[in-house]
This record gives C-alpha cells, structure tokens and sequence, in this order.
C-alpha cells in the first residue's frame, strides 16, 4: 500500500530538483536551488551591472544564471565535463557569460576569466564544498590578481572561523583574515 503524506508536507516540500547527472561525492558536489537563498547571495553580494565575476562550480547553473542578469560578465569554472555541457547549453542564451572546464585550482585566476571571456578586476563567487575551501581562498588570496571581493556560500562553521576575533583564531582565520576583511 503505498504511503500517504500529508497535504501539509506535501505543500512545503520543494520541488525535485531535475539533475543533469547526479552529485559526484568525490567532488564535494552539493547542489544550491532554493530560489530565495540564491536570490539572497546575488542581493546581498551586492552585484553590479560593470563586474566581471568568476563562479567557482557552477553545477546546475541556478546562479550562473542569477549572476549573468545583473553583471557585465560571469565565467564560470565548473570541474564536471557533464555539468559542463548542461552549463554551455543552459547559459547559451547569455552572451556575458562563459563556461571554463577546468578544475579552479589548477590555473591562475586570469587565465580562466580570459578563457571565459572575462577580464581583469573580478569578483569571485560560489557555493564551496568543505573540503575544498581552504585551497580555494588560499588560491585566490595569493593569485598574482586578486579578487577585488569574493562573495562564498560557506558551511557555517568554516565561516564562523573565517570571522573569529583574536583569541579564538585558527591558522586559517589569521592567513585570511591577513588579505581580506571577514563579514
């Protein structure tokens, strides 16, 4: 007998999301499609119409989409040849944005902005696994072109020790907060 669920949770239950090829474990994979959150991250990252913005992981492309309404440029950098091909094909109506596959870490910031079409200064941006978080700011905050600013989607704990005041600072608090300003 099949199972019943409430007309409540049925009602607030988000729609499934339809995924190119499901989330690679070993890539830290997690997929960001809340409307209202990613809304949030363009609103509050206070995007402009003159940026030039590169998206780490851009997976689905629910943000890649987002940021290319309102700034000049995105590239985004997605390591997954799969989601790669949806990204090129998604974002095809979008002549201000291009698609790198190329994994982040492996190339200096303005070599994949002008892969992408892009240009120098930039912003970075992007919703980061863990694992990855700490070579990813590291990366960027020691490029020979840094970001003029990077607006990231962080687990809470990595972003309350990104914050911390002295006497609760990690090594990865100091190292970063040694080239940027935390908020």
């Amino acid at each position: 007998m099949p199972r019943r669920t409430s007309s409540v949770t049925r009602r607030t239950r988000p729609p499934r999301l339809r995924l190119p090829a499901p989330p690679r474990k070993r890539l830290g994979q997690h997929f960001l499609h809340d409307a209202a959150i990613l809304d949030r991250i363009v609103r509050e990252g206070g995007f402009a119409a003159d940026e030039q913005v590169l998206e780490i992981g851009g997976g689905t492309g629910e943000l890649t989409e987002r940021l290319a309404r309102v700034v000049e440029h995105v590239v985004s950098v997605e390591i997954d040849e799969t989601l790669c091909r949806h990204l090129r094909a998604r974002m095809a109506p979008y002549p201000n944005c291009g698609v790198v596959c190329a994994d982040v870490l492996a190339y200096p910031p303005h070599v994949l902005l002008a892969q992408g079409g892009g240009h120098l200064p930039y912003v970075v941006a992007g919703n980061i696994p863990y694992y990855i978080t700490a070579p990813i700011l590291r990366h960027f905050l020691t490029a020979e072109f840094r970001p003029t600013r990077m607006v990231l989607l962080l687990q809470r704990e990595v972003a309350e020790t990104l914050a911390a005041k002295p006497g609760k600072m990690t090594l990865l608090s100091v190292s970063v907060q040694l080239y940027a300003s935390v908020r």
